[in-house]
């Protein structure tokens, strides 16, 4: 069986990362491109394949079956629409995309970079890697019988090497909006991988590019409260989600070794019914990293035509109040970047 055909779009440094993804998949890697374009030559020929110089060219164009989007870039910004008419025809021709981060990476890029001009939501457009369908992938009757959670705390951690902040608040925000909804407001503050004494450096605007460490204090509805600690900047990687419902604890994590769920019963005295699926490793038995696995399993859902459902926009409105909130120092609400978002459109 012949090896599905995927060009990647790089960072320099990511060589590594872009292989074991590629590897994982079992997909054949057959050009690169690179956001440096002072370094463009650079990361293909550390992979043995040809540089390509147009993310948008691949797109509308190269003829793969795959684009992995590990880099940082601006598509999807483009006032004019025609970002989004790239992503359109690369799933006209049947190309799975993914991207490491967000696109679009923040709310009101929504409405100026013609994204309304599409039937199909951007999720369907462009896949990014989801804790949550990982999670619930294997424990969907598990979620179903918990029932409602009351309150909650969402850890995830990757590497510099491996992962950046954007992705871990969007999975963090997708957890959140799976068990609490929207949220009323979210507090939230901002430590960056620098750390010089008597500099304070805030996050941008958007999610792209994001690098770092965030806590978040949300407010969900109906006197429901959620923790949430994300970063870029571990040694280890996970994700980890405690719930406490009428039900009982619910306590699931995804990692290196795979997916763990461990549900403890409200009056069992401790007693959980725990449920495990041990990660798949490599061909050459080397344990992935587990920001990495997430990449794949993304990957594997497009290889397979499976779409991850995601409420993209109102994530955004949940990703950009979280931003807002650190670049503040004060609680905002996802309701006002909705309001903002609607006035932009002309609602």
């Amino acid at each position: 069986m012949t090896a599905p055909r995927l060009a990647a779009w790089l960072d320099p440094g990511q060589e590594d990362l872009c292989r074991a993804v590629v590897a994982a998949a079992g997909c054949e890697l057959v050009s690169v491109g690179c956001s440096d374009r002072g370094r463009a030559d650079l990361p293909a020929g550390a992979l043995g394949v040809p540089a390509a110089s147009d993310l948008r060219a691949l797109l509308i164009s190269e003829p793969v079956s795959h684009i992995l989007i590990l880099g940082t870039t601006d598509l999807g910004t483009d006032s004019s629409g025609q970002d989004v008419g790239a992503l359109d025809a690369a799933s006209s021709r049947g190309v799975s995309v993914v991207a490491a981060e967000p696109i679009p990476a923040a709310a009101l890029e929504m409405a100026i970079a013609g994204w309304d001009q599409f039937e199909l939501p951007p999720s369907r457009l462009i896949r990014v890697p989801s804790v949550l369908s990982v999670l619930r992938e294997h424990f969907a009757d598990v979620f179903a019988e918990f029932g409602v959670a009351r309150a909650g705390r969402i850890e995830i951690l990757t590497s510099p090497q491996e992962g950046g902040l954007a992705s871990a608040v969007w999975s963090a925000a997708e957890l959140l909006l799976e068990w609490f909804g929207e949220p009323e407001s979210v507090d939230a503050a901002y430590a960056d991988p620098v750390g010089k004494p008597g500099l304070k450096l805030l996050p941008g605007e958007t999610l792209r590019g994001l690098r770092g460490t965030m806590t978040v204090n949300v407010r969900a509805t109906s006197g429901r409260a959620v923790s949430i600690f994300v970063t870029d900047q571990a040694p280890v990687e996970r994700a980890q989600m405690s719930l406490i419902g009428a039900s009982g604890m619910l306590l699931c994590e995804s990692d290196a070794l795979g997916e763990h769920a461990n549900w403890i019963p409200a009056g069992s005295a401790g007693q959980g019914v725990q449920s495990v699926h041990p990660a798949e490793h490599a061909e050459d038995g080397v344990v992935l990293p587990a920001s990495t696995r997430w990449l794949v399993r993304a990957l594997q859902a497009g290889l397979n035509d499976r779409p991850i459902v995601c409420r993209v926009e109102t994530l955004l409105t949940i990703t950009q109040a979280i931003l807002l909130s650190s670049r503040t120092a004060q609680a905002e609400s996802p309701e006002t970047i909705a309001r903002m978002v609607q006035s932009v459109r002309g609602g």
